[in-house]
């Protein structure tokens, strides 16, 4: 995790364009995803940093391993935002009416009633 928060590889650092001119869009957008993510966990590990150890231990982590507990929640966070565009990505090319129209009568097919009608009315 160390190497991917401190990378000095130019092709890593989005404000470099030169480094990436060559290979296009997708190499600076997978450049500075990485720079966004190495910020991001920075972030994050000052903010438990600055915490208890006793605050530490009520949210189960530890001092010693406080970094790598902070990478792996945010790998795990990534990995179920990829499940959640995959199942919103499946239900979009779903080609299942039932998934889009469900069988629930809208408002419009009820008969309007007028107040003298409803204020008659007695319900029991």
């Amino acid at each position: 995790m160390f190497k991917k928060l401190f990378r000095t590889n130019p092709a890593s650092v989005p404000n470099d364009v030169s480094a990436n001119q060559g290979r296009g869009l997708g190499a600076l957008r997978t450049a500075y995803a990485d720079w966004r993510f190495g910020n991001d966990l920075a972030a994050i590990v000052g903010a438990f940093d600055r915490l208890s150890n006793r605050r530490l231990n009520l949210i189960g982590l530890n001092r010693e391993t406080l970094f790598d507990s902070a990478g792996d929640m945010m790998v795990h966070a990534e990995e179920e935002r990829a499940i959640v565009r995959e199942i919103i990505a499946i239900i979009d090319a779903s080609t299942d009416t039932s998934l889009k129209c469900p069988d629930i009568p809208l408002p419009v097919e009820y008969s309007k009633q007028t107040e003298a009608v409803a204020a008659a009315k007695t319900y029991t």
